[in-house]
């Protein structure tokens, strides 16, 4: 791998840039909850600033690679961003289940997995509504990303209450917690976009949850106070 230029500025030196923008930028907003660790070398090059992630005590880069869009990238280019991701320090990979109905993972699995895996942060999350739902979609995740354990798994897209309220009753905060204690997941999380109110129900009926993953979009003012509320509610937990 070779990093290009442009303008004489590297794509390594470009993300490192803004992940030391981040870094300053939340640490003097939030404070010392929010700062990062220095750059750090591996196997595989230098990594960006690391940062503890929610409630765990997994460090994982600023900034990480979403799996949507390596999902509808042909073969070669989703092995090129992937690629270029890794040159560039990141070490954090997201992606879920019914990204390309799994297309998402099984390109994670054929250009990360064999070669990268042992060095980066792998997470995938589940939409599933019942138990034997969301154990099919674990054992399919495991298979298509071709490892024997996820680094972060979460329930993906929170609607409502009722959401919550149903995913409870029918056994999916069940199958989460027997994953982690089988060690196919490390920590376990949940995401939401635009419902406070059940992230709040979810943070209140249980402590298992580890991680809330949330929108940022400096551009769209009502997301904005979302986030301002959110962090209040959810301040004990540690932010990327």
């Amino acid at each position: 791998m070779s990093a290009k230029t442009c303008g004489g500025l590297t794509r390594r030196r470009f993300l490192r840039r803004v992940a030391l923008f981040v870094s300053l930028a939340s640490a003097s907003r939030y404070g010392e909850s929010l700062c990062a660790d220095e750059p750090t070398g591996d196997p595989l090059g230098q990594a960006l600033p690391r940062r503890l992630l929610g409630r765990t005590e997994e460090k994982v880069t600023m900034l990480g690679l979403g799996g949507f869009h390596v999902g509808s990238l042909s073969e070669h280019d989703a092995q090129a961003m992937i690629e270029a991701a890794i040159e560039g320090g990141i070490r954090f990979f997201d992606t879920a289940q019914q990204y390309q109905n799994g297309g998402s993972e099984a390109k994670y699995g054929r250009f990360l997995g064999p070669i990268y895996r042992d060095h980066n942060f792998l997470m995938t999350k589940t939409r599933a509504r019942d138990f034997s739902a969301a154990q099919r979609d674990l054992e399919e995740s495991l298979r298509r990303l071709r490892t024997d354990h996820l680094d972060l798994w979460q329930m993906h897209s929170v609607e409502s209450p009722e959401d919550v309220d149903r995913r409870r009753r029918d056994g999916v905060f069940q199958v989460t917690e027997e994953t982690k204690k089988s060690g196919k997941t490390r920590p376990i999380g949940f995401t939401g976009y635009r419902t406070p109110t059940a992230h709040r129900l979810f943070l209140g009926v249980t402590d298992q949850f580890e991680t809330c993953q949330i929108l940022i979009n400096a551009a769209d003012p009502q997301l904005q106070e979302l986030n301002h509320m959110l962090y209040a509610e959810f301040r004990h937990i540690r932010h990327v």
